[in-house]
């Protein structure tokens, strides 16, 4: 299925950072913190700074994080 969405791509992201040494990666938007790692990469989903639902780990739910 990655070919066909992306055919000019050569390898998913997660593939392309593992295979160059890659150990982070930053997201936004999705207005609250969530780090999974995974192979050895973290990724690190970070809100607006001066959104006030930084306590609020529940709201990960609505976003379909598990």
């Amino acid at each position: 299925m990655f070919a066909q969405n992306r055919p000019h791509w050569p390898a998913p992201i997660h593939d392309l950072l593992v295979r160059t040494g890659g150990s982070i990666v930053f997201h936004g938007h999705d207005h609250l913190y969530v780090q999974r790692e995974r192979d050895g990469i973290i990724y690190q989903l970070v809100p607006q700074p001066g959104h006030a639902r930084f306590d609020n780990t529940r709201s990960a739910a609505e976003y379909g994080y598990k």
